[in-house]
């Protein structure tokens, strides 16, 4: 009996092991020059078959010298944290690579040491990684900036509780989107102005 190449193909198909596929992605957020603490989301979603069981993941974020890092948190606001904090170090690094104020680059990490060999990430599951401040610089251009992963399976890679790399197949980057304020705000700041104009040249008559 004559078996088609194509129906071979799909029987081979067929027995071989579902495979989990992580792709990371970047919350896109809208901020202002001159902002502080803004912040955006960066998560992991198994896209595969199969579930997958995490121990232990790290990231390097960049950024154009516009946008200011500060600081990385598991207080994520999209997404659950992929670490229970009860079963994690709780230790996320968000330490700038550079030192000057202009931080572009932030890296980080976390590991599971719950009672299980690690977290189980579900097929089609999607959970945060961290949540990142940042500050705009009061001089930034309006327009997007472009958030991205760096040297990922590298800086930015996953391990299973027997420390072997499991792949990312997709990192996709964000973009904060940098507008001019609201109406409301400047003229808030406007009053203020005025206001602080109007108290100086009342110091002035009474002087």
């Amino acid at each position: 009996m004559n078996i088609s190449p194509y129906l071979l193909s799909l029987a081979v198909l067929g027995c071989l092991p579902a495979s989990a596929e992580l792709v990371t992605s970047i919350q896109s957020v809208t901020s202002s020059p001159g902002n502080t603490n803004s912040s955006f989301e960066f998560d992991v979603t198994n896209t595969g078959m199969s579930s997958v069981t995490v121990a232990a993941f790290s990231f390097h974020l960049t950024v154009p010298s516009a946008i200011i890092f500060q600081s990385a948190s598991i207080s994520t606001l999209v997404n659950p944290y992929i670490f229970d904090v009860a079963d994690s170090f709780d230790n996320l690094i968000s330490t700038p690579l550079s030192s000057s104020v202009t931080s572009t680059d932030i890296i980080g990490a976390d590991a599971w040491v719950g009672m299980s060999s690690g977290f189980v990430l579900g097929a089609g599951s999607t959970v945060g990684l961290g949540e990142v401040y940042f500050n705009v610089d009061p001089a930034a251009a309006l327009g997007p900036y472009t958030v991205a992963f760096t040297n990922v399976n590298t800086d930015t890679s996953f391990s299973d509780p027997g420390g072997n790399y499991i792949p990312i197949t997709t990192a996709s980057s964000g973009t904060i989107s940098v507008v001019a304020p609201e109406p409301a705000t400047v003229s808030m700041m406007a009053i203020a102005l005025a206001g602080l104009t109007l108290a100086a040249r009342k110091r002035r008559k009474l002087s």
